[in-house]
């Protein structure tokens, strides 16, 4: 099984979605300084 482990943009992805669960992709990429695709 993988070693999975979050970094620091999926810790504030979480955090982002907890606030608000409909955030856009987009609006996601935008707020922690990555693109869409990453």
């Amino acid at each position: 099984m993988d070693d999975a482990r979050l970094d620091q943009f999926d810790r504030k992805i979480m955090a982002l979605l907890q606030d608000d669960a409909r955030y856009t992709n987009n609006d996601l990429s935008e707020r922690v300084n990555l693109s869409p695709s990453q």
